[in-house]
């Protein structure tokens, strides 16, 4: 377990311009340019319609559209983890390093992919965290400016944004365990092509669904209705769509029975054995290649 923890903190060393630098540099940047257009370029307003008058709710809102901004750099940004991390050690001679220690193929690709469904999504999710604070922050000069938007006290403040962010807890690990197998296949694919991965797990499932269309006559075949599917999301398009987030009367809390009922949990439990499966067949890949 030592070992594996050893791992695991290395793959964050090497990988923590992408999960800790470029996060923080993106939300400073955005950060200041929405202070200084606050304060010395936002218009000021006289009258509204007061029915916009939701303070707490619209700061749920923000919180909300914060964390899904960090989920999609999140999942762009594993992609490209797994793309890279699965043979970013061949190309530097680590690989022969690591095998020089007691530690299997299999140990060392789990604890990549361990590091990607933990610690990385953990590191983006305390920037949605950081983000909503300074959401607060900025609405107080948003009052100021508009009459019609009042700031939250700080107990409403804090009881919306501890919500949302459980409800942003709840999203983003279903979420990751819904795109498990498509990151699988990539960090899979990385072990013989490496940066190519990315472009050939698109191209690979493209072309077969076209030539299945095209064997159709047009029509879409199971393989291509499969990957459009898994593509839509953990909560898909009927079950769970817009109306269900802005319909909500009583608390955000409501949305976590409502995702989790829309769960496919069997494609989700057969998608985790993909993955599974296929992290073994890399290491094996791994060490056959490297034993030749």
């Amino acid at each position: 377990m030592t070992a594996l923890v050893a791992l695991i903190k290395r793959e964050l060393i090497e990988h923590r311009t992408a999960f800790v630098i470029a996060p923080a540099v993106l939300l400073s940047v955005v950060t200041v340019v929405l202070f200084l257009g606050m304060f010395f370029g936002a218009p000021e307003f006289s009258e509204m319609p007061n029915e916009l008058n939701a303070s707490s709710r619209l700061f749920e809102a923000a919180v909300g559209i914060g964390f899904v901004g960090w989920s999609i750099y999140l999942l762009i940004s594993l992609a490209f983890y797994f793309a890279d991390s699965f043979s970013a050690d061949r190309k530097n001679n680590a690989m022969l390093f690591w095998k020089s220690m007691p530690q299997s193929d299999l140990k060392i690709l789990t604890s990549k992919a361990l590091a990607g469904a933990t610690i990385f999504p953990a590191i983006i999710f305390g920037f949605g965290l950081i983000t909503g604070i300074l959401l607060y922050l900025l609405s107080f000069r948003i009052s100021a400016l508009l009459p019609f938007s009042v700031t939250p006290d700080l107990a409403t403040a804090i009881g919306g944004y501890v919500q949302v962010s459980l409800v942003a807890v709840v999203y983003i690990v279903l979420t990751l365990l819904w795109y498990a197998p498509l990151l699988a296949w990539v960090a899979g694919l990385s072990t013989h092509f490496g940066g190519w991965s990315i472009p050939l797990a698109i191209v690979i499932p493209a072309t077969i669904s076209l030539l299945e269309t095209s064997l159709l006559f047009g029509d879409d075949g199971p393989i291509g209705r499969y990957f459009g599917y898994r593509l839509q999301g953990i909560l898909g398009e009927e079950d769970f769509g817009e109306e269900s987030f802005f319909n909500l009367s009583s608390s955000v809390f409501d949305l976590v029975p409502l995702m989790l009922s829309s769960v496919d949990w069997l494609q989700l439990i057969l998608g985790l054995i993909f993955t599974a499966g296929v992290v073994y067949l890399a290491s094996e890949y791994r060490r056959r290649r490297l034993a030749a």
